[in-house]
């Protein structure tokens, strides 16, 4: 088996028209290029456009041209940093959190460029650890750290409660909020900084001046699983029991009669979003009353692959699936376009996709419309690191100029859709 780590580029018009179909062309990286280590477990960008990959040794940062790696491990003279970066949440200020191997929680402060524990200025803090990924033998739990609007992060401790906590000093800020005994299954924060719990006793809110939780819905199934906040504010829930909620209304506004829903979305066009513990993604259109299902079918199916990941860019909406799936949806055409292993076309990429995240592009002057696209491959007794490059004919953008975080590099920030994903072949 072959892990793959790759960055695709999809460019399209912003008046509208299609974009042409993309030719790929494939260079090689490796770990003498910069990277940390050719072990990929997350990507994501920050707010100045760098990428940031979580390693299995070092935090890596790429600006389009070069890395720049942060020790973990004994490297970095921190106390119990474990070498391995689990998960990466980039907050609303540019800091990275960091959910480490061991479940422990690290942060970089961008204002200092330095790496401290997210709990040293708590009394046994360096003990503190989020949940493992699991709530009993059937769920994953789903956002134990999640980011909101206001610059603070919420993570959630198994055994504890929930912390809000923010970086903008020497030490993080940590307010502790007490939850009783719920065991908490997802996180979400509105558009209004209100954190929203899914836990074994329904649902609950947070309000941002407060660190009390207080009951926001319940019904005869008081499990709930996963929480979609909109952008409209419409906030969605799903229960163990297979039924999505809608809070405002407090309607049921679908069944799956039975399967655990385990992960939901909505897009701007109202459509519904779900997947259970079948392969693919579910789509249920609440205006026809229809349900569709989408799967592809992969060479191995990811069983560490829980729920799926939804992005919308550019009138498409891209979905990481359940088991593995990679693919946009085509309102147009009402189709999703799958990604393909094939081995006469220069992609030649795995479609069983653990990882997604969708991008902004920040190219340095002067103007070039390509990208690159790193691909972590595991085979016998190398792991290998490529890049697949993408040009493009555009037939309108719109360019402003901004600073990254670096002074004195200028870069042109362009209206335009990528994806980082790693994918197992």
């Amino acid at each position: 088996m072959r892990k793959l780590l790759f960055l695709v580029l999809l460019v399209l018009s912003i008046s509208g028209a299609k974009a042409h179909e993309l030719q790929a062309l494939r260079n090689h990286y490796t770990t003498s290029d910069g990277l940390a280590s050719n072990a990929i477990a997350d990507i994501v960008e920050d707010r100045f456009g760098y990428i940031w990959i979580a390693t299995w040794n070092g935090l890596s940062r790429f600006d389009g041209y070069n890395f720049c790696n942060y020790p973990t491990g004994k490297n970095s003279g921190l106390s119990n940093f474990h070498n391995r970066i689990l998960t990466l949440t980039a907050d609303n200020i540019g800091n990275i959190w960091m959910r480490m191997y061991d479940n422990r929680i690290f942060v970089l402060n961008r204002h200092t460029d330095v790496i401290a524990n997210a709990f040293e200025s708590v009394e046994g803090g360096d003990l503190l650890k989020t949940n493992n990924g699991y709530q009993g033998k059937t769920h994953r739990t789903a956002s134990t750290i999640v980011k909101s609007i206001d610059g603070y992060v919420y993570a959630y401790i198994r055994q504890k409660g929930i912390y809000r906590m923010r970086s903008v000093g020497a030490k993080p800020t940590v307010q502790f909020i007490n939850i009783g005994k719920r065991k908490v299954y997802a996180m979400a924060t509105d558009k209004h900084a209100n954190l929203w719990v899914a836990t074994d006793k329904g649902l609950a809110k947070i309000k941002p001046t407060e660190t009390k939780l207080t009951n926001a819905f319940v019904m005869d199934n008081k499990e709930i699983m996963n929480i979609c906040c909109t952008t409209n504010n419409t906030i969605l829930v799903g229960t163990k029991n297979g039924n999505i909620y809608n809070v405002g209304s407090k309607k049921k506004i679908y069944s799956t009669n039975g399967s655990q829903i385990s992960s939901l979305y909505q897009d701007n066009q109202s459509l519904i979003w779900f997947t259970t513990d079948t392969q693919g993604v579910y789509q249920y259109n609440p205006k026809t009353n229809t349900t569709r299902h989408f799967t592809q079918i992969v060479s191995t199916p990811e069983i560490d692959i829980n729920g799926a990941a939804y992005s919308e860019a550019n009138g498409a909406l891209w979905v990481r699936m359940n088991m593995g799936g990679f693919g946009y949806y085509d309102y147009a055409t009402g189709e999703m376009n799958y990604f393909h292993n094939n081995p006469d076309n220069t992609w030649n990429l795995s479609n069983t996709v653990p990882t997604v995240a969708s991008l902004r592009i920040s190219i340095t002057c002067p103007i070039r419309f390509w990208a690159s696209d790193l691909i972590w491959s595991s085979e016998t007794n190398s792991r290998k690191v490529y890049s697949m490059s993408y040009p493009f004919l555009v037939e309108s953008v719109t360019v402003s100029i901004t600073f990254a975080a670096a002074p004195s590099v200028i870069t042109v920030s362009l209206p335009l859709t990528s994806h980082w994903l790693s994918c197992i072949q």
